[in-house]
């Protein structure tokens, strides 16, 4: 099977889909990010990941989520379906090419954090990868397939999800140490739900070489980035690195 090709740039998508709502987001998002003198434009990131290659972990995810307790998780349940419409991208990005998109189960941003890594690190170093706000810890999963000599800590405050049930999920698929925190050194760290202004300060105490977090939460404030260079800008995803050199 030869792998698709897809740049993640949702407007062209959402254009194609008539999802005048959400074309409506993406440009006031554009122009705030060069209001700020952040970005003049997109970086695409092409996703050439076949989904062929990652089968095994989404069935993984699936079989494993039948021994999550969906009523006590509710909230959970709803926010992964909805946030940053990812209910509506799931279900409409069904042709042609971009039917690779719901073939992981994973949001849209983290496919693109994951066709990232694929693409600029080395799968035969050991790197320490950290998620903020993992959730059951899914996307490390994908991770640890492409990087098998890697060290993965998940970090959830389990407000939405028991701890019970994402060690439960774990132990079922990917065996992912799940914690409330993590006191490490890390080399990279994902943010890709919770909004970066809230952990900026222990992300960076974990002194990585990069951070990548959903662009989204840049409307939140961006007095952050002063202390970073950027090294990618695109529709779903923010790649910075501290202008400091790590020791």
């Amino acid at each position: 099977m030869k792998p698709g090709l897809v740049k993640n740039t949702l407007y062209a998508c959402l254009r194609n889909l008539h999802r005048n709502d959400y074309i409506k987001e993406h440009l006031e998002l554009i122009k705030f990010l060069n209001g700020k003198g952040i970005s003049d434009g997109m970086t695409p990131i092409p996703l050439t990941m076949s989904p062929d290659y990652f089968a095994e972990e989404t069935k993984l995810c699936l079989n494993s989520l039948e021994m999550v307790n969906r009523i006590k998780n509710s909230n959970y349940f709803y926010n992964l379906q909805h946030y940053n419409g990812t209910s509506i991208i799931l279900k409409e990005f069904c042709g042609g090419t971009n039917k690779l998109i719901n073939q992981f189960y994973l949001h849209p941003s983290n496919i693109v954090a994951l066709q990232y890594a694929i693409t600029a690190l080395d799968s035969k170093k050991k790197y320490t990868f950290v998620d903020y706000g993992c959730g059951l810890g899914n996307f490390m999963g994908y991770l640890k397939k492409q990087f098998p000599e890697s060290f993965f800590i998940g970090i959830d405050n389990f407000s939405q999800i028991s701890r019970e049930d994402i060690e439960r999920f774990q132990e079922l698929s990917f065996k992912i140490k799940v914690s409330p925190e993590y006191k490490g050194k890390a080399d990279y760290v994902f943010c890709l739900v919770l909004p970066i202004q809230r952990v900026i300060d222990k992300i960076v105490r974990l002194n990585p070489k990069e951070i990548i977090f959903m662009t989204k939460h840049l409307r939140e404030g961006t007095d952050f980035l002063k202390d970073f260079r950027i090294i990618l800008v695109n529709d779903l995803i923010t790649i910075i690195a501290p202008k400091k050199l790590r020791n």
